[in-house]
């Protein structure tokens, strides 16, 4: 069940991420609860509510089953902390977002606009996608884990800042309140999160090995949001198709995304997990 021993960077981070998540959990229910009922639909306070709570259980089950078979698997205290850590890791970005063209506050729930809802739930499930990635396999310090991770997700936050630069989609979604395209925004976002948490995902053995498979393993995921920015011009609405088609304009390039990264990640194979263990003496 574990020592409840942390070393001192380890209580830090302890701390600060669960006074992070439990600040954050605050802000993103309680703006769900005090908004005026008649400006919002049921269904948006209802999957806003559920992906944080999906993401997470997703988190929980590879804490107890595919991390560090020395430190993490079967010990509640650092299952405790990375999870406070995961969830800390969603609020983050959430409050990032709007720095992106999409507030969850403002336009999902403020303005009760479906495709910035869309979009939401796509980060968080994205951002938790790489975040459990990098709890995958061995390492012989928090920072093993958490360092792979934020390398990964500022490199997907750029990947979708450079698609704002080229094609402005936020203005689909936020001004146009476009459900198809925010769909289709969730949809490569969550294929962005798999394919560079995988990258990083299995036993840790060096920096340089590392950081070496997030850019081996991880480029493909360059080519999600230059393929997003090619297709949008012609399915974004405009005055000769001012309401795109829900199917074919949101689901069908959301699953294409979903299903090329889903088949790249499952051709990489699966990772080591406890082959190279590192000690903490050792590191």
């Amino acid at each position: 069940m574990g020592q409840w021993d942390f070393a001192g960077d380890e209580l830090i981070f302890f701390l600060t991420a669960t006074v992070t998540a439990v600040f954050g959990a605050y802000f993103w229910y309680g703006a769900l609860v005090r908004r005026t009922p008649l400006r919002r639909t049921a269904w948006i306070r209802t999957v806003l509510g559920v992906a944080p709570v999906v993401a997470l259980s997703g988190l929980g089950i590879v804490l107890t089953r595919w991390a560090d078979p020395l430190y993490v698997v079967g010990n509640l205290d650092y299952q405790l902390l990375f999870l406070s850590g995961g969830t800390a890791w969603l609020w983050v970005v959430a409050a990032v977002s709007p720095l992106l063209g999409v507030s969850v506050t403002d336009d999902a729930i403020e303005r009760s606009n479906p495709a910035a809802a869309c979009v939401a739930c796509g980060s968080i499930l994205g951002v938790m996608a790489i975040y459990a990635w990098s709890n995958v396999g061995s390492g012989p310090t928090i920072g093993t884990t958490l360092l792979p991770a934020l390398a990964c997700t500022v490199t997907w936050l750029l990947l979708w800042f450079a698609l704002e630069l080229m094609s402005r989609p936020s203005e689909a979604i936020a001004v146009d309140r476009d459900l198809p395209s925010g769909i289709r925004h969730a949809g490569m976002l969550i294929a962005m999160g798999l394919i560079l948490g995988r990258a990083v995902a299995g036993d840790w053995t060096s920096w340089h090995g590392t950081f070496t498979d997030l850019l081996q393993l991880g480029w493909p995921a360059v080519f999600l949001p230059i393929g997003s920015a090619v297709i949008h011009p012609f399915l974004r609405p405009s005055t000769v198709r001012p309401q795109p088609s829900i199917a074919g304009a949101g689901v069908v390039p959301a699953v294409l995304f979903l299903v090329l990264s889903v088949g790249y990640v499952v051709s990489l194979g699966v990772p080591d997990i406890g082959r190279h263990v590192v000690t903490y003496e050792e590191y």
